[in-house]
């Protein structure tokens, strides 16, 4: 059995025939940009928990150089009430005085605040 076709069947049938592959072609196409795409949504996803955990790192930072100035201030708050002590100490004339019993009891006595100011700051 022979099937005849006219010029105009065959030319019908040659463009199905075309359209089906070219369908296909772009098919794999838009399967290759969806794939692409979700690449580029995990990586963008990535950059952007990178970039939270650095603004996380950041304020961390900043909240440990707020806590270190104060600290810093309090020091030398501290540093100056301890040079002020010192100084209070020498300028009295009773640690200087040549007793025997009165310049121990006195010199001990300073000396225990002395070193209780510092024991503070430990």
């Amino acid at each position: 059995m022979q099937i005849l076709l006219t010029q105009a069947e065959y030319d019908d049938l040659l463009q199905g025939s075309w359209a089906a592959d070219n369908n296909d072609f772009q098919l794999k196409e838009i399967d290759d940009l969806k794939a692409d795409n979700a690449k580029a949504r995990a990586t963008i996803k990535g950059t952007r928990a990178i970039f939270h955990q650095y603004l996380h790192k950041t304020k961390e930072v900043r909240l440990l150089c707020l806590k270190l100035e104060a600290e810093n201030a309090a020091l030398k708050k501290h540093r100056g009430e301890i040079l002020a002590m010192v100084s209070e100490q020498a300028e009295n004339e009773t640690l200087w005085f040549k007793s025997v019993y009165v310049t121990e009891t006195i010199l001990q006595g300073e000396l225990r605040r002395l070193h209780a100011a510092l024991e503070v700051r430990r």
